[in-house]
């Protein structure tokens, strides 16, 4: 029997929970591949000229920019800006973030009564983001979970129990429902060149994959794939050239002794699915994460007792490689658009050149921070901090600078991005 990555979590958090309680308040957090939660506080604008929209409302009030007058000189020359996404009392407030200007240029406030989805990928391994940003429409495409992780009851205001898939239009602040599902929160991505979302579904050893249209809210189908028995399904992600949809998959042949790890990359134009099996070996955490181009994978092998070995497949050498062994204070990596980058935590971050084979320390890192992307160019990797903050670090120049985002408010993090037209 396989069960859904849903379920999963639904058992992990009931397993944690458990943990916390029995042994004196003290999260325990068993080796389920689940990332502790933490939190991630932010320093952020704390605006009033910010436009507030209630789901099932048009608010038609004028909204001013917030942004920093005192913007400093010496920005990055990325022309790319990140969307940050912060918790708030009533929902959710989202910044764009633009590195160059060193400001936030546009902040939003969405205020919605339903659950947003609990689980993301700081959070739980294997989960999209709940909140993402269409960077051609300039549109925030969220999902509201439906029933409660812990014991199942129904979360909605009128008692229903579905997800539902919600767009708020930066143009004019209004926010609609696209359409309701049972189980859209744990793996969605936005495919900004047909204005969609691409999520899968996990059903015994199926698993579907469907698309939604943001414009009309009409469902198609476009593939299914089988799945081999303890089989486990990561995240989605869209391709830099947006015609693909990667996802890793992992799976158990003998318990954690003997695992593989494979890429499934779901054509657009074609509805294909091919899946490429890159490893097999010991204790394979799910963390993993895909170049912007598919070529190369990097993950963690980590069997229980022995030093993690931080890997990279590369598909035109068909083989994986080592890039450290030792202890690891976080298990997952991350990887570069372009597939040269990959950082790993070992007291600190680190990142690993493919083309040098060079190891670099990120300046100002310790166990306390967590990287959180490369830039589209591969030169800028933005990361969080113990203190609140996001950092981003210049691999160029090998510089750390913090991003400036005005007055000060502390926020729960709950998701980022960097944004590319």
């Amino acid at each position: 029997m396989v069960v859904t990555n849903k379920q999963w979590v639904q058992i992990i958090t009931l397993v944690a929970l458990f943990a916390t309680i029995t042994l004196g308040g003290v999260a325990v957090y068993f080796r389920t591949h689940h990332n502790p939660p933490r939190t991630n506080n932010v320093t952020v604008a704390n605006t009033n000229t910010s436009s507030t929209t209630n789901v099932g409302t048009e608010n038609t009030n004028s909204t001013n920019i917030a942004s920093n007058t005192n913007s400093q000189p010496n920005g990055t020359a990325e022309n790319a800006d990140i969307f940050v996404v912060a918790q708030s009392v009533k929902g959710i407030q989202a910044y764009i973030y633009s590195p160059v200007e060193q400001k936030v240029v546009d902040t939003f406030d969405i205020s919605f009564k339903e659950t947003l989805a609990e689980f993301g990928p700081q959070t739980s391994w294997g989960s999209n983001s709940p909140v993402q940003y269409n960077p051609k429409t300039k549109a925030i495409v969220f999902v509201t979970e439906g029933a409660s992780l812990y014991d199942g009851s129904c979360l909605n205001p009128d008692g229903t129990c579905e997800d539902r898939l919600y767009q708020y239009k930066t143009d004019n602040k209004s926010i609609n429902l696209i359409t309701r599902l049972d189980n859209l929160t744990d793996h969605w991505v936005i495919d900004p060149n047909a204005n969609a979302v691409v999520y899968a579904e996990v059903d015994g050893t199926k698993q579907h994959f469907n698309k939604v249209d943001l414009s009309s809210g009409k469902i198609t189908q476009l593939s299914n794939q089988s799945l081999a028995a303890n089989t486990g399904v990561a995240d989605l992600s869209i391709s830099s050239d947006g015609t693909k949809v990667f996802q890793t998959s992992k799976t158990s042949i003998n318990g954690w002794f003997e695992e593989t790890v494979s890429l499934n990359a779901l054509n657009l134009s074609t509805n294909r699915i091919t899946s490429t099996q890159t490893y097999q070996g010991p204790a394979i955490e799910y963390e993993t994460n895909v170049s912007g181009d598919g070529s190369r994978i990097s993950f963690i092998s980590d069997p229980p007792g022995e030093n993690a070995t931080v890997m990279y497949f590369d598909h035109s050498q068909n083989k994986a490689n080592e890039v450290y062994r030792g202890k690891v204070s976080n298990v997952g990596t991350v990887i570069s658009s372009d597939g040269t980058k990959i950082t790993y935590y070992a007291n600190g971050i680190y990142f690993f050149d493919v083309n040098t084979k060079a190891t670099t320390h990120v300046p100002s890192t310790d166990s306390g921070n967590y990287a959180l992307g490369w830039s589209p160019t591969s030169r800028y990797l933005l990361f969080d901090s113990k203190t609140p903050g996001l950092k981003i670090y210049d691999s160029q120049l090998n510089t750390v600078s913090e991003l400036n985002f005005g007055s000060q408010s502390s926020f729960d993090i709950l998701s980022v991005q960097w944004l590319t037209e």
